[in-house]
């Protein structure tokens, strides 16, 4: 009989160290809110898990769609903003640290950059 509380309190740790790798073997998240600074102006990109995003630049909001592919390395972000200002954006994204991600900079209509020469440095807000 008292070996039942052992067995269970294993079986909640295991699963516990079994949820943490699974974590960290999927990586970091981009859904959050990421603030940067580019240029001077304030930069600030908010992901949902649904595949909806806003931009909003130097207070200036604009909501798209976004989706990723995170096989590629660098991993790319396609952005596709609503309205007829709105465009496509095609470009680049790579996770520093979980909290820090280097995005390439880009204007709808460009080619998907191959590499990070004018990027920005976006940080997660907490």
């Amino acid at each position: 009989m008292k070996l039942k509380p052992f067995v269970f309190i294993s079986f909640l740790l295991l699963t516990s160290l079994a949820c943490q790798a699974l974590s960290t073997l999927a990586g970091p998240s981009l859904v959050g809110r990421w603030e940067g600074e580019y240029e001077g102006d304030s930069v600030a990109l908010i992901f949902y898990d649904d595949g909806t995003m806003t931009g909003i630049f130097n207070e200036d909001a604009q909501n798209g769609t976004y989706s990723t592919d995170t096989s590629t390395s660098p991993a790319e972000l396609d952005i596709i903003f609503d309205g007829q200002d709105g465009g496509m954006v095609v470009t680049i994204f790579e996770f520093v640290d979980n909290d820090t991600i280097r995005m390439e900079n880009s204007s709808p209509g460009d080619s998907r950059p191959t590499s990070f020469s004018d990027f920005i440095l976006l940080h997660r807000e907490k």
